[in-house]
């Protein structure tokens, strides 16, 4: 799980931002107001199988890219990809974005319509947006998009990333699942 790999390399003094929200048709229709902060130790798989239960019809939950390290506030660099299937492509347009230094790589999950991608580290907010900015020069004019731009915008707008972590409304098919790890991206 991201959020071991969080502590493991930054500690366990940081506190991490969950929101609900209801989906209407894969558009997120979220309460600003309805965001949990959940510190670093209460943040465990059972947990969150709790917290995916506890939710309501038609409500999902998602993972903030904000993270409050003490007195500072950092961000976990996220992907939300524009694509039904991962192929050599990705990879290889992936292993562009990392030699930007941004971050060094990203774990990918399978989130059942397309796939989400989370960086181990924390970065500052101007960096977040550079990150940003990096995803969509990934989408090529000669190719379909790689990068869901829709969700880039509506994330800048927000001020944070944010991926859906379970699959409670119709809209969604399958819980989001590790598909590959690290350097094997």
């Amino acid at each position: 799980m991201i959020i071991e790999n969080l502590v493991s390399k930054y500690g366990s003094d940081l506190e991490f931002e969950l929101t609900r929200y209801k989906s209407l048709s894969g558009h997120r229709l979220s309460n600003p107001g309805d965001i949990t902060k959940v510190m670093a130790n209460d943040f465990t798989r059972l947990n969150v199988i709790d917290w995916i239960e506890s939710l309501g019809e038609g409500e999902d939950l998602a993972l903030r890219s904000i993270v409050h390290c003490g007195d500072e506030i950092r961000h976990i660099p996220m992907i939300d990809f524009y694509l039904p299937r991962w192929s050599e492509d990705i990879k290889s347009r992936l292993t562009m974005l990392t030699s930007h230094q941004i971050t060094d790589e990203y774990k990918i999950y399978s989130s059942g319509r397309s796939f989400h991608g989370y960086s181990p580290m924390l970065i500052d907010h101007d960096k977040w947006v550079m990150n940003m900015g990096a995803l969509l020069l990934m989408n090529k004019d000669e190719s379909p998009p790689l990068i869901d731009a829709r969700w880039i915008g509506r994330r800048l707008a927000e001020g944070c990333g944010c991926l859906r972590w379970s699959s409670n409304s119709s809209h969604y098919h399958s819980l989001p699942s590790m598909l590959c790890d690290g350097s094997n991206v």
